[in-house]
């Protein structure tokens, strides 16, 4: 008869890993069997009705099967199992066919149970009659995993960027930098289902000093470096569409004295575990470059952001031009490509002591004295000239980042006198734009500047 010839010692393994497959919704648990192709070939040859699957079932349901995971010993104990049957093969190779059995529908509630499988091959006698034949494990052992036990595993397979173009937000007062981070929905829909919890945020860092965390912005590198950058939580969407999820970031009250400065941005997706410990997922860029964006180059941007056609994005004429921009927009825009320094009058002190760049500005300008008779003296003399300038000496003020100054950049010199009358502030006149220098001069005559 068939059942005389039928194999029931067949050189099957099912293996000791699991993985997490992201393909189905909601994530999966994938448990795989190999069994050599030889022996496939003689069941099918002895006997047509051979299937194979995957029995699945809880830890907790193994051991009550007194930690036998067999179609019999799950009944006897009152458990069912999860019964997968393969319809197909994963992989052929020359040598061994793999199928899988796949635990998909995971409720919220099992989310950390941890569950066990093993393959089988379950042949149908001529006479009504069935048997199973159980694979072996691998040299791990029996495959044992929870659905949150891949988070791990998903953090590696996202696709998680920031974009490297910013955009200004004119919304906020004095401009503001916003930053766009996105991800795949079906992904943080994964992610969402293998974690005690997930949020997302983005952090803010001036990029002159990305130099002294180690040039990567992560809040590890921080914490190193006792340094602490804007942390912007997300509470909502930016983007919320069938496939796509972003989320967005603004950096707001940005003092007109940091126009200058530009600001990378990173976003983030912070897991917090079940045990209440924590890791973060860091993007990736959409560029090689890491981005960089002051205030000011945005809103040179915006300035530059022009169409020789009209259409519903370029709306606004600009003489012969079209704009996204209204004129009121077009006049914030303008005003945010410059910026102003303040200084103080000192009045404990006399030239060349008397006038200094304003404290908070020191972050941004430095601030020098040069003086009749030294070396460098001379030229700016010549210089200062055009100014009806008397003798004495100059501060010179350069920006710390380099950028040159001039009138495009400075919108003009304020200069703040405090005494026991109150506090006057006017804008001060006399000063040249020299070498990528702003040079204010002073005077040693008393009555003059």
């Amino acid at each position: 008869t068939t059942k005389a010839f039928t194999p029931l010692y067949l050189h099957f393994t099912t293996a000791s890993t699991p993985a997490f497959d992201m393909t189905v919704a909601g994530g999966g648990i994938r448990f795989s069997t190999d069994i050599t192709r030889v022996d496939w070939q003689k069941l099918t040859f002895v006997t047509a009705n051979v299937t194979r699957g995957t029995l699945i079932c809880s830890v907790a349901d193994l051991l009550a099967a007194d930690n036998r995971l067999t179609h019999a010993a799950l009944q006897a104990a009152g458990k069912t199992g999860i019964d997968v049957v393969a319809d197909a093969w994963h992989t052929e190779g020359e040598q061994a066919l793999t199928f899988n059995g796949m635990l998909t529908d995971i409720a919220p509630e099992n989310r950390t149970t941890p569950y066990t499988a093993i393959g089988y091959v379950k042949i149908t006698y001529t006479n009504g009659t069935t048997a199973y034949v159980y694979a072996g494990y691998g040299a791990g052992g029996a495959p044992v995993a929870s659905l949150l036990s891949f988070t791990e595993a998903i953090k590696q397979q996202l696709h998680f960027t920031t974009a490297n173009d910013a955009i200004l937000d004119l919304t906020a007062n004095g401009g503001g930098i916003q930053y766009v981070s996105t991800l795949q929905k079906d992904e943080w829909s994964i992610l969402s289902l293998t974690a005690k919890s997930i949020t997302c945020g983005t952090l803010i860092y001036p990029s002159a000093a990305l130099s002294a965390i180690g040039g990567t912005l992560t809040h590890a590198a921080l914490q190193a470096a006792g340094m602490t950058a804007t942390d912007i939580p997300s509470s909502s969407w930016f983007v919320n569409n069938e496939t796509t999820l972003s989320f967005a970031a603004t950096l707001t009250g940005i003092p007109e004295r940091h126009r200058l400065t530009s600001y990378t941005a990173v976003g983030y997706i912070k897991i917090t575990y079940l045990d209440d410990t924590y890791s973060y997922v860091y993007a990736s860029y959409t560029e090689e470059a890491t981005p960089a964006h002051s205030v000011r180059s945005l809103a040179i941007a915006a300035q530059n952001d022009l169409s020789d056609t009209q259409d519903d994005y370029y709306k606004y004429a600009v003489g012969d031009l079209f704009s996204p921009y209204t004129d009121a927009d077009r006049a914030t825009i303008n005003g945010l490509t410059k910026l102003s320094v303040r200084m103080l009058v000192n009045q404990t002190q006399t030239v060349p002591g008397k006038y200094l760049l304003d404290p908070t500005y020191a972050d941004v300008f430095h601030a020098r004295l040069v003086r009749d008779g030294e070396a460098e003296w001379q030229e700016l003399y010549q210089a200062i000239g055009n100014v009806n300038y008397d003798k004495g000496g100059a501060i010179v003020i350069t920006a710390i980042d380099g950028t040159p100054l001039n009138a495009d950049i400075i919108s003009g010199v304020i200069m703040r006198n405090e005494s026991s009358s109150g506090t006057i502030e006017v804008n001060w006149s006399k000063y040249i734009f020299y070498n990528g220098a702003l040079v204010v001069p002073y005077s040693v005559y008393t009555g003059n500047y």
